[in-house]
């Protein structure tokens, strides 16, 4: 069986000379806060927190300062524990994820992750505003990501997919790809109302670990049954595809925290997603290559790539792993 040294053996990509990334575990001393305060209780407060390191809050203050702690409500949405946070009308105005109340999907990390799904979308697909806070109520304390409530929405589960835009599973797909998330699926997918828009939540479950097989193994995505994920990208998209900056998203999870195997992970997948997006290949055909086939003993064909360009790379002592990667990707989608 492969052991993968990482990131020994994955010494540079075709980008820059060597990988050399600057990742620190996260404990809050590289974030600056600002506090809101409700009347003046110094009992209830938030923080929202966010890396001066070229990462800008999202500006949830202004939903937090009308919300009144104390009147959390514990939720049964996502993984781990989920609370409501509603303003002094009883209305929901944002959702909290504390760290300390993850489940063992999330690997302990799961708000640095919800954060980054948000930075990386950037809009595309329309994650809710994102920031990792830290919610203090009476003694307790505790470091979470909070996420701008999506309202007049209600779950897509509650529909068929074919009501679901091509644009909307399109830009969805994309995201899930990028991220590779482990567990999309219509009841992590909100709907508008009016709008019929489809909006991504609960991203804790992504970015496995590339240094870890069993983790890249995980990537569950539903959509790939979904008739629209065998349409064609629309010219729009594929622009917005190409001018994805990998390097600008590894330098991101960097600075948020999340270590060398989750970026070489987003690194393969985007890479795929990139190369898939110019020769012409369907989100479908693109999913069907990170996402285990059958009854998921095999492996996928990104976790093949991982492991041929791996050993390509130790055997050619020390070879440039990327170079390989992208070659070998390039090769298969062609």
């Amino acid at each position: 069986m492969l052991v993968l040294s990482c990131p020994d053996a994955l010494v540079s990509s075709p980008s820059s000379a060597a990988w050399d990334r600057n990742v620190f575990s996260f404990d809050g001393s590289d974030f600056v806060e600002q506090e809101v305060k409700f009347n003046n209780d110094p009992e209830s407060d938030i923080s929202v927190q966010y890396s001066p390191r070229g990462i800008e809050s999202v500006g949830l203050a202004g939903v937090l300062d009308s919300v009144d702690v104390s009147n959390a409500v514990p939720l049964q949405n996502g993984t781990g524990g989920v609370y409501g946070l509603c303003d002094f009308n009883g209305e929901t105005r944002a959702i909290f994820k504390p760290a300390d109340e993850e489940n063992s999907t999330t690997n302990g990390d799961g708000y640095l992750k919800e954060y980054a799904a948000f930075v990386l979308d950037n809009g595309l697909a329309g994650v809710p505003e994102t920031d990792i806070a830290v919610v203090k109520a009476g003694k307790r304390r505790q470091i979470g990501s909070v996420q701008r409530f999506v309202e007049n929405s209600e779950d897509a589960e509650n529909f068929g997919s074919g009501v679901f835009t091509v644009d909307d599973v399109h830009r969805i797909g994309v995201l899930d790809i990028r991220i590779l998330n482990c567990d999309r699926h219509s009841g992590n997918m909100m709907r508008g109302i009016k709008s019929g828009k489809l909006v991504p939540i609960d991203h804790g479950t992504s970015f496995p670990n590339a240094c870890n097989l069993n983790e890249l193994s995980k990537v569950s995505l539903e959509w790939l049954m979904y008739p629209q994920a065998k349409k064609p990208f629309s010219a729009e998209l594929l622009q917005e595809i190409q001018d994805i900056n990998i390097e600008d998203n590894l330098d991101t999870l960097a600075a948020i925290g999340l270590d060398e195997g989750v970026q070489i992970s987003v690194w393969m997948s985007t890479t795929l997603l990139k190369i898939g997006a110019k020769h012409g290949k369907t989100l479908y055909e693109i999913g069907s290559l990170i996402q285990r086939k059958g009854d998921r003993s095999e492996m996928s064909d990104l976790e093949s790539l991982l492991v041929k360009a791996s050993e390509a790379s130790v055997a050619k002592d020390g070879s440039d792993f990327f170079t390989l990667f992208y070659n070998f990707a390039t090769e298969l989608l062609k």
